[in-house]
């Protein structure tokens, strides 16, 4: 009787420490989605004031963020789509068009452009932190 008891309460120990360690690894996702979002805005207000390669060298840090991503368990059914793929891409193109500007293989950039994919992508991410935070409420 008293082996079961041990049982019993060692395999519920087990299972809130798992249960704990995925509710820990969901927020840290949503931490970093958050500080991806704080990275798009300061790219939008680095672009606004022409502070090209501030805002380069943070599209740099977002692509990191976002390829990163990838390879997170818990954000990876988020991630996996052609719609997330596209917003890699874009930055990548993007980054790419902003580091000729600096280089001078370039006269100019659209950054109206730019802002829209950058605000594409926060309304992705946007999404995915809360699916993340509120659960899958697809409609």
């Amino acid at each position: 009787m008293q082996i079961q008891t041990v049982k019993r309460e060692t395999k519920q120990t087990q299972d809130a420490v798992v249960n704990s360690l995925e509710r820990i690894n969901q927020i840290l996702s949503v931490s970093d989605i958050s500080k991806a979002i704080k990275t798009i805005h300061e790219v939008q207000l680095y672009l606004l004031n022409k502070k090209h390669e501030l805002a380069l060298m943070r599209m740099k840090d977002l692509k990191a963020t976002l390829i990163q991503a990838k390879y997170n368990k818990d954000l990876y059914s988020l991630v996996k789509g052609a719609e997330y793929s596209e917003i890699v891409t874009d930055l990548g193109i993007d980054m790419v068009n902003l580091g000729s500007l600096l280089s001078g293989d370039r006269n100019g950039v659209n950054v109206m452009k730019i802002n829209e994919n950058l605000e594409k992508t926060e309304t992705l991410l946007g999404n995915f932190e809360n699916k993340l935070k509120f659960g899958q409420h697809d409609s």
